[in-house]
């Protein structure tokens, strides 16, 4: 067993690690996607702002459209350094469990923030 993802409510390990990888990377290409073609939207939102001297209109709607383009880029940042942090794992053949015992990053067994 590698560890429990309370996300696909079953634990991760041998068999299912592979699918695990999948999600993750289907979820990292998703998220990246909405954030970058959500960027003109944005931008002309806040353009339309600053040129309007922070007068709106639809202060509702802006607001919402912001808070949720800020919520999706926070996502994308954590979940593509989440990913990294797992491949890592795969290509140095460890699992999270093994990667947390202490007497593995004693060895440097593990170094897999600086070195990817």
């Amino acid at each position: 067993m590698d560890h429990h993802c309370p996300w696909v409510n079953n634990c991760i390990g041998f068999y299912n690690r592979k699918f695990f990888m999948q999600l993750l990377f289907y979820v990292f290409l998703i998220s990246w996607f909405i954030t970058i073609t959500c960027y003109s939207d944005v931008f002309n939102i806040l353009m339309t702002l600053y040129k309007s001297r922070l007068r709106i209109v639809n202060f509702a709607n802006t607001f919402i459209i912001l808070l949720a383009y800020g919520i999706i880029f926070t996502l994308s940042i954590l979940i593509s350094l989440f990913f990294r942090f797992h491949l890592s794992l795969v290509l140095m053949n460890t699992t999270t469990i093994e990667s947390l015992d202490p007497a593995n990053i004693e060895d440097n067994k593990v170094r897999f923030i600086l070195n990817l």
